[in-house]
């Protein structure tokens, strides 16, 4: 079931979905359209969508049913910010931040939306639970932004530690607000932005490299302008040069290498030579398969189970 609404100056809608993690893509897919539609700023909606992403994850996976075997997801819009709320039956113990070892493959979830939201919190009332988070949403006009930049460089820090916040490479930019750039890349990385760990992994390599390439998320990336399709893009990372080819997997990974020149590229055509470029593609697909499990993944980071099958498949 769908509520939506307009009081005055703010915008909300409801959403009552099955407790199953079907609903995380559902529920993330409806934010998008509604955050395009009112013209919010795309570094602002990415983030938007993997702080609901993480909530309702952590809801899934931590809390109890609503009766009826639901959760309730909610969004509110008030001027130039966004406030994200999940009700669900509540759980043995209140979400948290975790103080957690370097290697910890699980349990980064509430800091990655603490580093994200401006604020969060929990509200509990008989029976349920409702855990908020509330983030920036400025118009895309406000902001200059020509194109998506996440703001998740930090969000699992550079060691996989706590997060440091703050809004990544865009917060860093020596162009002027407002200001559009004359020359957009024509070579482009994509990566899934809706986990945790791919956004983390991409902008660490777009930091160690200092490519020149547009690292972005698939989602808001026109992926029949660059040749490839949403269904290459939800199994592996891509990358689309500037004579239009395209790469997936490590192989992808191997021609951002070769792009940033300097001892990176000698490293990237190793990985594109047999024998290593066999054991790039294993352990590529290995850590793509298991991407939910490690520092930043959450059952949405998991791969589409028809894709894995179908394409893994002897």
């Amino acid at each position: 079931m769908t509520v939506a609404a307009v009081e005055g100056h703010a915008t909300s809608t409801a959403l009552v979905l099955p407790h199953d993690e079907a609903s995380v893509g559902r529920a993330r897919s409806r934010l998008t359209e509604d955050l395009q539609a009112a013209g919010v700023a795309p570094v602002d909606i990415d983030n938007a969508r993997l702080v609901l992403s993480e909530l309702l994850s952590n809801a899934l996976r931590h809390a109890r049913p609503l009766p009826g075997g639901t959760v309730r997801v909610a969004w509110v819009r008030r001027a130039y910010e966004l406030e994200i709320a999940v009700t669900d039956g509540g759980g043995s113990t209140a979400p948290r931040m975790l103080e957690l070892p370097v290697a910890a493959v699980s349990g980064r979830g509430m800091a990655i939306v603490a580093a994200l939201a401006e604020r969060w919190g929990v509200r509990k009332e008989p029976g349920q639970a409702t855990v908020y988070a509330v983030l920036s949403a400025k118009q895309a006009a406000m902001t200059g932004a020509s194109r998506s930049t996440p703001g998740m460089v930090h969000a699992l820090g550079h060691d996989g530690g706590m997060p440091s916040r703050g809004n990544g490479p865009a917060a860093s930019s020596d162009r002027p607000p407002g200001e559009v750039e004359a020359n957009p890349p024509d070579r482009h990385f994509l990566y899934d932005g809706d986990c945790g760990f791919c956004t983390t992994t991409a902008h660490l390599l777009q930091r160690w490299t200092g490519t020149s390439a547009a690292v972005v998320p698939w989602q808001f990336s026109d992926l029949d302008a660059l040749g490839t399709t949403r269904e290459q893009a939800e199994h592996e990372v891509v990358w689309v040069g500037r004579d239009g080819r395209v790469f997936g997997g490590a192989q992808a990974v191997a021609a951002l290498l070769v792009d940033s020149g300097g001892w990176w590229r000698g490293l990237g055509w190793l990985v594109r030579t047999p024998p290593i470029s066999w054991l790039a593609h294993l352990v590529y697909r290995l850590v793509a398969e298991n991407r939910y499990r490690l520092p930043g993944g959450t059952p949405a980071c998991a791969l589409p189970r028809r894709e894995t099958t179908e394409r893994d498949a002897p």
